[in-house]
């Protein structure tokens, strides 16, 4: 299913939206040739007010997977943080990323881990 998927800060968990309307939660997940999408005015609205928004997902088709996914071989760790970059960045060296042919979306220790095979 293709659909946008985002950390939700509420549930401790992701979001599946679809056309704009959430339709499932999950711990873990795959999504294949995922695009990487920060909207700058919901960005511009955090720096504003200092309160968090959705304005940035993961875009791609979605598999919703029970078990705890692998690290995917030659994979990069990827994060996204409004107050120091208006993208989603490699953990390893900093450098914006916006799209893939896959994503893990994993929850670790309780907190959100995405891991990006990049197209090459």
């Amino acid at each position: 299913m293709r659909a946008d998927v985002y950390w939700n800060l509420h549930e401790d968990c992701y979001s599946i939206r679809v056309k704009g309307k959430v339709v499932q939660h999950a711990r873990q997940l795959i999504v294949e040739n995922p695009t990487f999408v920060v909207q700058p005015a919901g960005r511009k609205r955090v720096l504003e007010t200092r309160r968090k928004n959705v304005h940035a997902f993961v875009r791609g088709d979605v598999t919703v997977v029970r078990h705890q996914p692998r690290r995917p071989a030659g994979s990069v760790g990827v994060t996204y943080n409004p107050y120091e970059s208006d993208a989603f960045v490699r953990r390893d060296d900093g450098s914006k990323i916006g799209e893939a042919s896959q994503a893990v979306l994993r929850t670790e220790r309780g907190r959100p881990r995405i891991y990006a095979v990049e197209r090459r």
